[in-house]
């Protein structure tokens, strides 16, 4: 598998792979997660032009992607990198949100099919549209599986929008012992991707899906050593995001990931208030967590 930069023509296969990972939570007694409608493409394009949005595909030659953004959708983003006197978004903030991708991005959180997206600073639907519907389950308006779309997914790692700001949660659905597909698809076609946002000084995983046919290959731990290098490299001492605590692709696959549950002392106000969103969003019903993987950075100079 290859991991590259998702472009605006990827993103239809996103919502795709979305489906099919939150179909996932179906089978084991959570359909209310499974029925969250994926991301809408005006946020997924906010990840994009924000460069937090990465797939893996196929080892094939990939079509020529646009270079310009979609209508609608500013074509750069200016936003604060973490680590750089904390300038991240700010909890009730528009990019202090649960979606990646947008200022007030959704999050969802962990599947190892699919999950958890993160708010950019990027261009994302303004309160008041169907984008910054939080979907049920998600970080940012309720976690979806693997989704962090309108409607807040079950189980989102990823971050959730402030209180008050105009981003959805994520979904359910991060993590992904799903992550790797025994199948095959159309040259250079997506079959997994990773959406994150700034929160708290950190990145954090907004949604990571992997599509069920691709799974046990990797794929999801790539992109998430992805996030990680991507978090390296702008300062940031850890990735975060919240998932369900007993979802086997979820909150165990993570930990082989070499994330760790936070103690409730530990969690800062940006992750508190994207797990108060869950909870009021109803994902509480079942078991949830907050969990951070500490990066490892040369601290000489």
């Amino acid at each position: 598998m290859r991991i590259r930069d998702a472009r605006y023509d990827d993103l239809p296969a996103l919502r795709e792979i979305e489906r099919a990972a939150g179909a996932l939570f179906r089978e084991i007694g959570m359909p209310e997660i499974a029925d969250d409608e994926p991301l809408p493409i005006e946020i997924l394009s906010g990840y994009v032009t924000a460069g937090r949005a990465w797939v893996a595909v196929d080892p094939k030659p990939s079509r020529v992607a646009p270079t310009t953004a979609p209508p609608g959708v500013e074509s750069s983003a200016a936003e604060p990198l973490l680590g750089s006197n904390g300038v991240l978004p700010q909890v009730g903030s528009t990019a202090a949100v649960l979606r990646v991708g947008s200022s007030a991005a959704v999050l969802r959180v962990g599947s190892s099919a699919a999950v958890l997206r993160v708010g950019s600073s990027a261009a994302v639907p303004r309160v008041g549209s169907s984008a910054a519907v939080p979907r049920v389950g998600s970080s940012a308006a309720v976690p979806r599986v693997g989704s962090s779309a309108a409607v807040p997914r079950v189980g989102s790692a990823a971050s959730l929008p402030p209180v008050g700001s105009g981003r959805a949660l994520s979904g359910v659905g991060v993590g992904v012992d799903a992550d790797e597909w025994n199948g095959s698809s159309s040259a250079g076609a997506p079959v997994g991707y990773l959406i994150a946002d700034l929160l708290d000084g950190n990145v954090h995983v907004e949604q990571v899906s992997v599509h069920p046919r691709f799974s046990r290959r990797g794929v999801g731990r790539l992109l998430i050593d992805r996030a990680a290098a991507y978090a390296a490299g702008i300062g940031a001492p850890a990735l975060t995001l919240t998932t369900f605590a007993e979802v086997v692709w979820n909150a165990p696959y993570y930990r082989r990931c070499g994330f760790e549950v936070m103690d409730a002392a530990a969690i800062m106000p940006g992750l508190r208030a994207v797990r108060d969103h869950e909870a009021a969003a109803g994902l509480d019903r079942w078991p949830r967590v907050c969990m951070r993987r500490t990066l490892h950075t040369n601290s000489s100079g």
